[in-house]
């Protein structure tokens, strides 16, 4: 997906339904209550809270939505590749049957770390 300078990619309380990972480009994070948790490049990924199953951090809407916790605005033009939550669950199925649980593993454990860091970013400027 290409966004252009100002582009939002998502604004807090959106429902969350993909994940991102930056191809290239540069993209500010910040929250309502938090103010900036910081700018994300090419590598990086975002809203993670969109595709991670069962995370009790994640904040969820009364139907039990998961809800986008900050808004993500590039600074420049930027390229992301988007992980929508249905592609991720087919995946993920792939993956276990075809008997690449290391595969799987890693995946999870980088989106569930960089999803950690966040967290721990919005509990630090929260207080």
């Amino acid at each position: 997906m290409r966004l252009y300078p100002h582009h939002f990619l998502y604004k807090e309380g959106d429902h969350a339904y993909s994940g991102y990972i930056i191809v290239a480009g540069k993209v500010e994070l910040w929250g309502n209550s938090t103010g900036t948790l910081g700018t994300f490049v090419g590598g990086d990924t975002l809203g993670e809270e969109g595709i991670i199953d069962g995370d009790k951090a994640v904040v969820r809407n009364q139907d039990g939505v998961p809800l986008r916790q900050e808004t993500a605005q590039c600074q420049e033009e930027t390229f992301v590749f988007e992980l929508k939550k249905e592609k991720w669950l087919f995946m993920k199925d792939m993956l276990l049957k075809s008997h690449n649980q290391m595969d799987l593993f890693t995946l999870q454990n980088i989106l569930k770390s960089e999803f950690t860091k966040k967290k721990a970013g919005r509990l630090f400027k929260t207080k």
